[in-house]
């Protein structure tokens, strides 16, 4: 049995999500079922689907749906908070690999910065340097004349 500290998380993340899951959504027509695009993993194509709200209106929109499936069959779809279709938040797997990616991407402009920041801040310094070192040969380069003891 699920803990009470397991139930508040769920139901916290249930009403925090701005998707929500309707099941039992009717397809109008059949979804055909043709060869997978080069390049997809899934073969669902869009269609158009209908659903009644708890208010009593009905709906329709279009979405994507697994290919063979015949009008009439039942599937889920996820609307945002306005109402209109979404597309299915991802899984945790999903999640945890666009959460790395990003991280990963967010890591290596901040390392970019840094390092580009170090490089403007090292040729402003050189840039110094040569100057000082400029007019210090200015002062003593005339001394070091063709003078032999």
């Amino acid at each position: 049995m699920p803990s009470g500290k397991y139930a508040r998380k769920w139901l916290w993340r249930w009403r925090s999500n701005p998707l929500r899951r309707h099941d039992g959504i009717v397809l109008l027509d059949d979804v055909p079922r043709a060869t997978p695009a080069i390049g997809t993993t899934t073969d669902r194509r869009a269609t158009t689907v209908r659903w009644t709200t708890a208010d009593g209106a009905t709906h329709t929109g279009r979405t994507l749906a697994d290919a063979g499936l015949k009008a009439g069959s039942e599937v889920t779809v996820w609307q945002d908070r306005a109402g209109r279709l979404a597309s299915a938040p991802p899984d945790p797997t999903e999640a945890a690999i666009e959460s790395g990616a990003l991280g990963t991407a967010a890591a290596a402009a901040l390392g970019g910065l840094v390092f580009g920041g170090g490089a403007v801040a090292r040729r402003l310094l050189d840039r110094r340097r040569i100057e000082e070192w400029g007019r210090e040969w200015a002062l003593v380069g005339p001394r070091w004349g063709d003078k032999t003891s």
